[in-house]
């Protein structure tokens, strides 16, 4: 019945606010656990900062880049993002400094370094706020993934909410995935496998990744 991930993570964090929604591993302090509520307030933390950057400066385009590692920033940018009706556009940081460059002149918008990304896993100081309330038109750009490049330059491929959610929703109906279920990912959430069947999936599960 979703038609935007935005809402299925909202009714996640709704329905079951104190269950563990993500488990990631850190260097200091081993594997760290986020319940729906507590991943919600760093979303919306991330959300509000965002939308300053683009309000103050209209005429940026409303794209959202990074270098995308597989780790908590990645899932707090994405949800973000869409939560504010913005278009994110993840690079692997795998790739070399030139080609990121490259991709993040291409997209234009606003830039979420290092050391910002570093910040977002502070969440838990953060005072409660809720996730900013934009209509999100589901049919409107919201992502984009890059080809491989195999063949020749990798292109960028534009991708909208219901189709990012009706793909997730069509792999659970091939896969079922239940709430007791811990998924593990290993690929960064600019790869398409890991944006579909781990990212979207786990949202319209509800399930632990």
């Amino acid at each position: 019945s979703f038609h935007t991930l935005i809402q299925a993570f909202t009714h996640q964090v709704e329905t079951q606010p104190d269950r563990v929604a993500l488990l990631f591993e850190t260097p200091d302090d081993g594997v760290v656990s986020w319940t729906w509520r507590k991943l919600s307030v760093a979303v919306a933390r991330c959300a509000v900062d965002l939308q300053r950057r683009f309000d103050s400066e209209p005429s940026r385009p409303r794209h959202v880049g990074h270098a995308s590692d597989n780790s908590f920033a990645d899932v707090v940018i994405a949800i973000a993002t869409i939560a504010i009706g913005a278009m994110e556009v993840p690079v692997d940081s795998r790739l070399s400094d030139d080609e990121i460059r490259r991709r993040r002149n291409r997209m234009g918008g606003c830039w979420i370094d290092h050391a910002q990304r570093q910040q977002l896993r502070l969440g838990t100081v953060f005072q409660h706020q809720s996730v900013p309330h934009t209509e999100v038109d589901p049919d409107a750009p919201s992502l984009i993934l890059w080809t491989s490049g195999t063949t020749g330059t990798c292109q960028g491929v534009t991708l909208s909410q219901r189709s990012l959610t009706a793909n997730a929703a069509a792999k659970l109906r091939a896969v079922p995935q239940q709430l007791e279920d811990v998924r593990l990912s290993v690929l960064p959430l600019s790869h398409g496998y890991a944006r579909t069947c781990d990212f979207g999936t786990w949202l319209l599960s509800g399930c632990t990744i």
